[in-house]
């Protein structure tokens, strides 16, 4: 421990008062080891692996022995906390302590999630190194908005960090095989199901004798589907994507060779039937195998297993092919395990069949970005068709989403274009709910012109401005305009903006936040006129730059109150005439220079009347038609309202009812 007054050295580029708020702050975390804290970061030499420094770190930052560990293992690479614990080390053990704890994370969890980000993408580089200038700071910034806008959706979605990097973290392919008993009493199961339908001899026992005669054994029929390579696999499943084509070629090659006569009736049929069976037993496998991986969850179907075995990267033949195989394990237990971890997505996520049939094999229409190739499981696509369920509303479910999707994507674009984009405007319209000329403006501002969404990212997209339009109550001008002031350009229509919001403002309570948000605009527009008078007028005048430093001394010079609220009733009538009772005034008291009187003191005296504007407008009034105040009857100029006021009250009692 040190004393307190050598806590900060002295150093002439210090902002004064600086050096107290840092102790301060290290006082609000460490309390009385600030002062211990300030002299090992100040050096930057204690490891903080030193048993004294860890204690502290763990008091102050609420840190198990485990978690500082943790924290340590991921910021050493850039921070050398290993080496000595300086103030950027320590601020970046307070900063990722803060950052996960205000999402609800355990440091293990954010650690683990940060990592499932992986290491080169911008949260996780971000949030984890120096920050030396600006552009750090900014790319800082950016990170742990992106972290916030990742916490909120699994908020969201109702699943915690370590839930998703389980999903998220595959099985290493070399991992030690762990199969437990219920995994293997499934795959026992499985081989029990698709036992009868593998390819083997006793498949071509029927079919060894041929008219010729010639005879071809079971087993030659075996090897010669075998040695193509590309119909069966050695365990008699069939290879994926095997063709209708290919099998009847292979037969077809295996008769020529055993020069079978296929012109004979008899062999042409029992070729076709060859085929016909081969063909039942390729579909029966594949039927098999995916009945059996719909019983991993109730959530799933056989219909939904197809497109899931292709989003795993896989196919429902060669799957089944690896499962058999009970003499590697090691590849037994890596796709157990992910198909597992797949299933674990359905049931997170709440995916049906058209959602796995877009992520199997239509990801493009999720995101662009994704292309053709269908890629692993991944962060981004739980994203997007998570956002596919939120547009799912009335009739706007998955399967008209799904036919929408068709339509843009693999519709004849070519055949008329004009009447094919007529026709995607006009079922997006229907369904989210708008009018087709307000979806066309959205897609001119999203889009340009002639293009409509063919992925769930942009319609996605579309459907928050929808929305919010509706929470808004605006039309699609009025939330577009808004939007453009919203990016605070110059060349925005303001004026279209503030009556969009005026205008949705009128459907709430009854139009009562009008009047409110009225003066609140005119107020904006008020400080704004401020601002470019003093920017202008102002700072384009030396004298005048001299002597307004302020919006008191720009009031001094207008003798206008800049700083009055439109909640007080005015024109610009009553304010000229304001500013001329204040000048007249200021100019007798003394406090306009260089002013010169003709007659001060009849001034003085006929200012003492009219010095109010009331009392003056009353006097004027008064001295001009004193008839109306004397003898009202001996007005020269009546109007239509003060006759018939006249002629009602006349010849009665002047009451309340009369007049």
């Amino acid at each position: 421990m040190c004393e307190t007054g050598a806590i900060i050295p002295q150093d002439e580029d210090v902002i004064a008062g600086l050096e107290q708020t840092e102790v301060s702050f290290l006082r609000t975390l460490f309390g009385d080891d600030a002062a211990a804290m300030q002299v090992w970061t100040a050096a930057g030499e204690t490891p903080v692996t030193d048993p004294a420094l860890a204690a502290v770190l763990c008091r102050g930052l609420g840190l198990t022995t485990a978690e500082l560990h943790a924290l340590t293992d991921a910021l050493d690479p850039t921070f050398s906390l290993s080496d000595g614990v300086d103030a950027n080390g320590l601020a970046a053990l307070y900063r990722l302590r803060t950052v996960f704890r205000l999402f609800g994370w355990s440091i293990a969890d954010g650690l683990r999630l940060l990592a499932c980000l992986g290491a080169d993408t911008d949260p996780s580089r971000a949030v984890l190194m120096k920050v030396d200038s600006p552009e750090d700071l900014i790319r800082l910034c950016d990170a742990l908005d992106q972290l916030a806008a990742l916490a909120r959706w699994m908020d969201s979605v109702e699943i915690s960090p370590s839930t998703l990097c389980a999903i998220l973290i595959p099985t290493e392919a070399g991992a030690v095989p762990d199969l437990s008993d219920t995994d293997r009493a499934w795959l026992d199961a499985l081989g029990t199901a698709s036992a009868p339908l593998a390819i083997h001899a006793e498949t071509f026992f029927e079919f060894q004798d041929w008219h010729g005669p010639v005879f071809i054994e079971a087993e030659t029929w075996l090897a010669h589907l075998q040695a193509r390579g590309d119909i069966l696999h050695p365990s008699g499943i069939f290879r994926a994507n095997v063709t209708v084509d290919q099998i009847e070629t292979v037969v077809a090659d295996m008769l020529k060779t055993a020069s079978v006569d296929l012109e004979h009736p008899q062999n042409s049929a029992r070729r076709e039937q060859l085929v016909t069976r081969l063909l039942r037993l390729h579909d029966n496998q594949v039927q098999a195998v995916l009945a059996h991986i719909a019983t991993l969850s109730r959530s799933l179907t056989a219909a939904g297993a197809d497109p899931l075995t292709r989003w795993a990267q896989t196919s429902p033949l060669d799957l089944l092919d690896i499962l058999l195989n009970d003499g590697d394990d090691r590849q037994r237990f890596f796709w157990m395990e992910g198909l597992k971890r797949y299933v674990s997505v359905i049931e997170a996520f709440g995916l049906g069949d058209i959602d796995l049939w877009i992520a199997g094999h239509r990801q493009h229409w999720l995101s662009a970005t994704f292309g053709a190739n269908l890629q692993p499981l991944s962060l981004d696509q739980l994203f997007h068709l998570q956002a596919f369920a939120a547009l799912q509303v009335g009739a706007a479910n998955d399967a008209t989403w799904r036919g929408y999707l068709a339509f843009v994507n693999e519709g004849q674009q070519d055949a008329d274009q004009t009447d094919w984009h007529i026709a995607a405007v006009d079922t997006l319209a229907v369904l989210f709910g708008t009018a087709p000329e307000e979806m066309t403006l959205y897609l001119q501002d999203i889009l340009g012109p002639e293009h409509v969404p063919t992925d769930i990212e942009t319609l996605e997209t579309i459907v928050r401005h929808v929305r919010l339009a509706e929470d808004l109550a605006v039309s699609a001008d009025g939330l577009l305009a808004l939007k453009a002031v919203a990016n605070a350009g110059e060349t925005a229509d303001w004026q279209a903006a503030a009556t969009a919001a005026e205008a949705g403002l009128a459907q709430f309570n009854d139009g009562s936040q009008v009047p409110a948000y009225r003066h609140a605009f005119a107020e904006l527009k008020r400080d704004a006129l401020v601002a470019a008078y003093m920017k202008t007028k102002v700072a384009g005048d030396l004298d005048l730059t001299e002597t307004i430093k302020d919006r008191d001394a720009l009031y001094r010079h207008l003798l206008l109150d800049v700083d009055v609220t439109s909640a007080v009733p005015t024109s610009p009538i009553v304010e000229a005439a304001s500013s001329l009772q204040l000048y007249i005034s200021r100019a007798l008291s003394g406090l306009e220079p260089e002013i010169g009187f003709y007659d001060r003191d009849a001034l003085q005296a006929q200012w003492e009347l009219d010095q109010d504007y009331r009392q003056w407008e009353v006097n004027q009034k008064l001295a001009l038609y004193p008839q109306n105040y004397i003898e009202p009857e001996l007005r020269y100029v009546t109007s239509p309202e003060f006759d018939e006021l006249l002629q009602a009250v006349s010849g009665k009692s002047v009451d309340t009812d009369a007049v």
